[in-house]
């Protein structure tokens, strides 16, 4: 009995992020504990999925990573994005050439694979200026 559930522990530890099930909507999935959709993340670097796990342990570790709120400012989100450039980030965030973030006023009510894109969108354009102060490589 207890060599099975080694064995279990084992081949748990070996799985990849594909194995593993894949929730959307909350995150915490994966090597890179973000949505891990594929349609949001492919042709993304290590580099890329690595900066945006430092700048969500420096934001939001603590609160709820994609769910958080910030409790003295209007930022939000696993980027703590502030209302104000959320709204003007959600405009242009498109999946699969659909715009999938315009129906969310603030960034902790879009799924985490939402937020996942805001980054990627960011990320694309040199924006991480905006997590200036986190340490994170590139901000």
């Amino acid at each position: 009995m207890i060599a099975a559930a080694l064995v279990a522990a084992a081949l748990t530890l070996n799985t990849t992020p594909t194995d593993r099930p894949v929730d959307p909507s909350r995150g915490g999935v994966g090597r890179y504990l973000d949505s891990n959709v594929a349609s949001v993340w492919r042709g993304s670097t290590h580099a890329e999925r690595m900066v945006w796990l430092c700048i969500r342990n420096h934001e939001s570790r603590h609160s709820g990573h994609y769910t958080a709120q910030n409790p003295t400012s209007s930022a939000s989100g696993a980027g703590q994005w502030i209302r104000s450039t959320w709204s003007g980030l959600s405009y242009w965030v498109k999946v699969n050439g659909r715009f999938v973030a315009r129906q969310y006023p603030e960034a902790h009510m879009a799924p985490a694979w939402v937020q996942d894109a805001a980054f990627r969108h960011v990320y694309a354009r040199g924006g991480l200026s905006m997590w200036r102060g986190t340490g994170c490589p590139g901000t």
